[in-house]
């Protein structure tokens, strides 16, 4: 009986957000770099100096040896993600995963220290680089909570991780860019037992994997261009339509919805005219012409006051700032 209350609740649920008058769809926008790297900086050196051993220890355990190897692992998949995102931006010379550079010591202390300026000047000329990039520090933790909502058991696991970085150019006097993230990837799932609800998470050293590879994606927002996942609003309007505009939508095909919605941009009911200029804002924003965007979302506010649409103008404004920013980091 239990399950099928729990049904009632979700479907009832289900049910009151398809009778919402909006509705979310996800864009891809691209950001410039976090930092602006001097352009004629084209080929990276990666360095990996994140793991240590301690030669000092005649009997080393088992779980010694498993902790460094998993250490090695996780760092590495780090700067696999690392290489992946700078490859994927074009914005630098491609970079080999077999070129990464793996430096240990036997004291973790040592580690936290800066590379000597004559090393840094060496490895750049080893490897005809313009710049090194380090990864000094990676630390990895995870955690599971469980919570209850009538029959259900909902799990909550998250991986949390401290990723350290250095940025290196040669003959700079020893100067370098230190930058430390810290980043949680979680993952939840529900079921009607403990079981059930572990069966969508992930392994523990699949989890790890999977955030460290994250972990490293994110440290390259610092130096390139980049793709980030976001959500935009669209009034489901007119309703009339909404069967041929979710087609369109699903298809694409922003430039036909632009001509079904341009056609209630006079509608004496002013608010119907907000809410058809809004979507054409979406519509040129989706096509990447921010500038006719920004025109039919200021139409929009003209119409009818909206704090959403006030927000949407200030997001397209900064977009179109950015867009300079970004051909600037962009050139080679």
């Amino acid at each position: 009986m239990k399950k099928y209350f729990i049904c009632y609740i979700i479907i009832g649920l289900i049910f009151l957000t398809s009778c919402s008058s909006v509705k979310n769809i996800s864009i891809e926008v691209l950001e410039p770099a976090k930092s602006s790297i001097p352009l004629k900086i084209k080929k990276i050196q990666i360095v990996n100096r994140s793991n240590f051993y301690n030669n000092n220890s005649i009997n080393k355990s088992s779980s010694y040896n498993d902790s460094i190897y998993y250490d090695s692992l996780y760092s590495t998949e780090c700067l696999f993600g690392l290489i992946d995102e700078l490859n994927s931006g074009g914005r630098f010379d491609s970079i080999n995963t077999d070129s990464i550079i793996n430096i240990s010591a036997n004291d973790s202390a040592r580690i936290n220290f800066p590379i000597e300026e004559n090393k840094i000047d060496s490895l750049c000329k080893e490897n005809n680089s313009d710049a090194l990039i380090e990864l000094f520090k990676y630390k990895y933790c995870d955690e599971v909570n469980f919570n209850y909502l009538y029959a259900l058991v909902i799990v909550n696991y998250n991986v949390k991780t401290i990723s350290g970085w250095r940025l290196y150019f040669p003959d700079n006097e020893g100067e370098y860019y230190e930058d430390i993230i810290y980043d949680t990837i979680s993952w939840s799932n529900f079921g009607f037992d403990y079981d059930e609800a572990l069966q969508k998470i992930p392994y523990i050293e699949d989890a790890f994997l999977e955030a460290a590879y994250k972990t490293g994606g994110k440290y390259a927002a610092y130096l390139t261009p980049h793709w980030v996942d976001t959500k935009r609003m669209y009034y489901k309007f007119p309703v009339s339509k909404i069967e041929k505009i979710n087609l369109l939508i699903n298809n694409n095909d922003w430039k036909s919805l632009v001509d079904i919605w341009e056609k209630y941009t006079n509608n004496k009911n002013y608010k119907k005219a907000a809410k058809a200029s809004y979507n054409i804002a979406l519509a040129y924003e989706m096509q990447g012409e921010l500038k006719n965007a920004l025109f039919w979302a200021e139409k929009s506010f003209s119409l009818f006051n909206s704090e959403h649409t006030k927000k949407y103008i200030k997001i397209l404004k900064n977009r179109i700032e950015q867009i300079e920013l970004i051909d600037e980091q962009m050139s080679r």
